[in-house]
């Protein structure tokens, strides 16, 4: 389940759901229900040109495929380029290089690569932790020492649509923006949480505003448990609030969610 580009979709979270297992993007395009890999680029690039592979043509690596690479490499340190020339080199020992890397050595599970935890155990696999905190989560939710946030709900931000994720930053100043800029008629509020799972770069903002992650903000699909709150931090101005505030209005109006989960 390699993809042309060399993603590998054998160990990709949609796909290790237990409940309704996402098939790749080489199934047949009846199943394929995720746009990104149906109209995928890359993928109709490859086989408009009789190719199975990106690594086949004599352009790789293309620009394509060198931006997906970057993002890949930033998130989850997997690099595509490798995994193609790698592949073009020769095709089994890399299949093999990947089922051994992917497989956990606990359970013999499938770790999820984007996550880095084992999918039969739960383990985390990932010995190179994304940052050790403390993380901090502002909102106007009034809540007590052990409350959990947990994703499912409707977003604090946007169109308020229903969150798959909670967030969490381990600065103040992007901790602070999320007080502020809440739903909710009450105060700030920043909570000390702890993640209960594995988390990932925030790509609202790694991606899209602040590449290498320098507010050091992260996103999870597992519940964030609050261990305090902090009582003496200190607001923007009511001239940057505003300028915010008006950035994210415009936003609406030209119909982008602030917040693209």
């Amino acid at each position: 389940m390699i993809a042309p580009c060399g993603v590998n979709c054998a160990v990709c979270g949609a796909h290790l759901n237990k409940k309704t297992p996402y098939p790749g993007c080489r199934a047949p395009q009846e199943q394929i229900t995720r746009k990104s890999c149906r109209d995928c680029a890359k993928k109709r690039c490859a086989f408009d040109q009789g190719l199975q592979w990106c690594y086949e043509c004599a352009e790789f690596p293309c620009a394509r495929i060198k931006d997906l690479n970057e993002r890949y490499m930033r998130n989850y340190s997997v690099d595509l380029v490798k995994n193609g020339l790698d592949a073009r080199a020769d095709i089994e020992a890399f299949l093999e290089a990947q089922r051994t890397k992917f497989t956990c050595a606990a359970c013999g599970g499938a770790i999820d690569q984007h996550h880095k935890f084992c999918s039969e155990c739960g383990k985390m696999i990932n010995s190179e932790v994304l940052d050790s905190g403390p993380f901090y989560h502002g909102t106007k939710a009034d809540l007590k020492p052990g409350s959990l946030l947990k994703p499912g709900y409707s977003s604090n931000y946007g169109g308020r649509k229903k969150a798959n994720f909670v967030y969490m930053a381990a600065t103040m100043e992007a901790a602070v923006w999320g007080a502020e800029l809440a739903q909710g008629d009450g105060p700030g509020r920043i909570y000390i949480v702890e993640p209960t799972g594995p988390f990932e770069n925030d790509p609202n903002l790694t991606d899209k505003k602040f590449p290498g992650n320098p507010t050091r903000s992260y996103r999870t699909r597992e519940p964030l448990r609050t261990v305090g709150e902090v009582l003496d931090w200190e607001g923007h101005s009511p001239e940057m609030l505003q300028q915010m505030l008006d950035n994210l209005a415009e936003l609406k109006r030209l119909g982008i969610e602030a917040i693209n989960e």
